[in-house]
């Protein structure tokens, strides 16, 4: 009940741009989608009308796991890593359906937010529900350490668990475009990110790998999976951090971390 009594009432007031009448109508809806999908088991979308930090949007809930996503960006602010008026170029990695590229968009107002995802369902709603935010641009491809093709593995525990990682509970895959980062900042013009952010369920790994990774921003925020490498090395990594001041927390699921560094 921890939903209907504390989450739903906090992401109404978060989306409500401080209008009255936009909370009430928040909650309206979103007690409307509560009831639907998790109480009378009936698959519906519902889309809010949201105001986060002056970012205007229609964001429409698909799955009950949106209420897991939300939580985690915008109440929990996960993510909340030296946001500023100063970033300029934000990469998210990961971008799943827009959560994370509204929060950028919200909290870093002079910055453009590079949202990529590889996932053609996923992608879709992350045009749909960030289509109005100007400073948001949006690439449907994977990001690797080298550009062309790749396998996007499909996992049966929702979109969220999508990996060019071979893992446990996969029911498929499907060809998705791959392009590297160096490839995408030649390609916008970009010298050096503010900001990257990546939680890409393992394919972090390959871009571990890249020796300019973490020359490619001043700030790294992200989830590391170490539960899907076994031979992850953390001395190692460590040992790319020699110019960043970083902490690194356990999260909640087993054997992941979550990375916050910054240039020295």
């Amino acid at each position: 009940m921890k939903i209907f009594f504390i989450i739903i009432p906090q992401l109404s007031l978060i989306f409500s741009g401080k209008s009255l009448s936009s909370l009430f109508a928040l909650l309206i809806k979103f007690y409307k989608f509560y009831l639907y999908k998790r109480i009378l088991k009936i698959d519906v979308e519902v889309t809010l009308d949201i105001e986060y930090r002056g970012c205007k949007t229609n964001f429409t809930l698909v799955n009950y796991l949106d209420f897991s996503v939300l939580t985690e960006v915008f109440i929990n602010e996960e993510y909340n890593y030296f946001i500023s008026e100063e970033l300029v170029s934000i990469l998210d990695l990961g971008a799943h359906v827009g959560d994370s590229a509204i929060f950028y968009a919200g909290g870093c107002p002079n910055s453009t937010v590079y949202a990529v995802e590889p996932f053609p369902d996923s992608y879709a709603r992350l045009v749909d529900n960030t289509k109005t935010i100007p400073n948001i641009k949006t690439f449907k491809c994977a990001i690797g350490a080298t550009g062309g093709k790749t396998m996007l593995n499909l996992h049966n525990g929702g979109t969220l668990g999508n990996s060019t990682l071979d893992r446990e509970g996969d029911t498929g895959h499907i060809e998705v475009k791959k392009m590297s980062i160096k490839e995408l900042m030649n390609q916008e013009g970009i010298i050096k990110f503010s900001l990257i952010k990546f939680d890409i369920e393992g394919s972090e790994f390959e871009l571990f790998e890249d020796p300019d990774f973490f020359n490619y921003a001043d700030i790294y925020v992200g989830e590391v999976h170490t539960d899907l490498n076994p031979n992850f090395n953390f001395e190692r990594f460590k040992s790319k951090l020699k110019n960043f001041n970083f902490e690194y927390v356990s999260m909640k699921r087993r054997g992941r971390f979550l990375l916050k560094a910054v240039r020295i």
